[in-house]
């Protein structure tokens, strides 16, 4: 049970870390049990000190975290896979940390000679929702 628990979660990079990044703590630093959430504010030595340890977590994305987000779902795939679709952008995203994000448009709308256009605006990693947030708001979405 305790392997499955470490295997939705992984330790950040430091330079990951940025003011509004979303984590969980270690309490085991404080002599508690458990996992608190955090919000970074900024990244000081406390912090650095704490991650070096381990002592910070942070979820693997989720189809769920992606909804939340405003992204609808518009398929589901047999390998795991989901299409999520917001505003003119369709986000296809594999458990363990793929998306591509495709952005489509219409053009000659009416006519006869419609035709939709596709192009890829991201294609990479995506491991949690701090790199998905960042992701998203450097393409304007």
């Amino acid at each position: 049970m305790e392997e499955q628990e470490k295997s939705k979660y992984f330790t950040p990079d430091i330079t990951d870390i940025r003011v509004g990044y979303e984590a969980e703590f270690d309490l085991a630093g404080f002599g508690k049990e458990g996992w608190q959430f955090v919000k970074f504010q900024g990244v000081d030595k406390a912090v650095r000190c704490y991650h070096e340890k381990g002592l910070y977590r942070v979820p693997y994305l989720t189809k769920e975290q992606i909804e939340a987000e405003g992204w609808d779902v518009i398929g589901v795939y047999p390998n795991g896979a989901t299409l999520h679709k917001k505003g003119k952008y369709e986000l296809m995203f594999l458990e363990g940390c793929r998306l591509t994000i495709t952005k489509v448009w219409k053009s000659f709308e009416g006519e006869p000679d419609e035709k939709t256009h596709r192009k890829d605006v991201y294609n990479g990693e995506g491991k949690c929702i701090n790199t998905f947030r960042y992701i998203t708001k450097l393409l304007g979405i």
